[in-house]
């Protein structure tokens, strides 16, 4: 990725930065070193968040920010104190988001359900070729999230990990 941002800065006029949705941290830290603040780099990758901030990325695109605003901001807010391990706890508790958003594959179609689940607006169904989520689908996403929420509360109220 270094070597196609430097020759997208000689060759696109326009070019100001990237939005890195990979999870690689060490090509992330090599473009950050030979590139410094000369782009802008945008990362979108929700469950390594920490692992960005440790290496000075600043700006974010995740897709689970949508509903877990609270969480992303409570990673970066520790990290900023210093307070790793709560950094760390809140960043096990997106990834576990994350998991369970992929855990059959359809990513798109549950996160959809997630969000319609909060917000109450209707998302509808993912476009073909993906397939539509079953009821029965939702109804054990929303439950296992609900449960997902509830248990982490529960254990950061404890301070469990």
């Amino acid at each position: 990725m270094a070597l196609f941002i430097q020759h997208a800065k000689t060759h696109i006029p326009t070019f100001a930065g990237i939005k890195w949705a990979a999870s690689d941290l060490a090509g992330l830290l090599r473009c950050k070193a030979l590139h410094g603040d000369s782009i802008a780099l945008m990362w979108a990758n929700d469950d390594v968040l920490l692992g960005a901030l440790a290496v000075g990325i600043r700006s974010f695109n995740g897709t689970t920010y949508s509903f877990s605003t609270k969480t992303a901001r409570s990673i970066v807010d520790a990290y900023k104190r210093g307070d790793t391990a709560g950094a760390a706890r809140e960043q096990l508790y997106l990834k576990t988001v994350v998991d369970l958003l992929e855990e059959d594959g359809n990513w798109l179609q549950r996160h959809k359900a997630i969000l319609e689940f909060l917000t109450g607006i209707p998302t509808g169904p993912a476009r073909l070729p993906l397939p539509p989520l079953t009821d029965a689908a939702i109804k054990k996403l929303t439950l296992d999230y609900t449960k997902l929420q509830t248990d982490f509360e529960a254990e950061k109220a404890r301070h469990i990990y």
